[in-house]
C-alpha cells in the first residue's frame, strides 16, 4: 500500500490534507493545506496550515501552471521543514 519497500528505513511521515486546490473566479490559483512532520519512531510532531497563492489568469494553460507553482511551494515548505528537523547522518545509529 506504500510506495516503498518493506525493508526501507523510514525516519519521517509527512501527512498532507488538501483543504482547497482550485482556480478562483478572480484569476488566482489557491492551495490550502494542513501538513505535518512526524517522526516514525515517535516523539513530537510538528504541523501547520498554509495557504499558497499564485496569479493564474483565465487561460487554462496559465491556471495549470499557477496550480503547479503552488504545489512546488508546498514541496519547498515540506523540504525546509524536514531539513530543519533532520538529525545529522553521523548521529544516526
Amino acid at each position: 500500500a506504500y510506495p516503498w519497500y518493506a525493508t526501507a528505513r523510514l525516519d519521517w511521515k509527512v501527512p498532507v490534507d488538501v483543504l482547497r486546490f482550485e482556480a478562483t473566479s478572480d484569476g488566482r490559483a489557491l492551495l490550502v493545506v494542513r501538513w505535518g512532520i512526524e517522526p516514525v519512531a515517535g516523539g513530537p510532531a510538528a504541523s501547520t496550515e498554509q495557504t499558497f497563492e499564485e496569479q493564474a489568469g483565465r487561460d487554462p494553460e496559465q491556471v495549470v501552471d499557477a496550480l503547479s507553482r503552488c504545489i512546488d511551494r508546498l514541496a519547498d515548505a515540506i523540504a525546509t521543514g524536514l531539513v530543519s528537523r533532520a538529525v545529522p547522518a553521523q548521529a544516526r545509529p
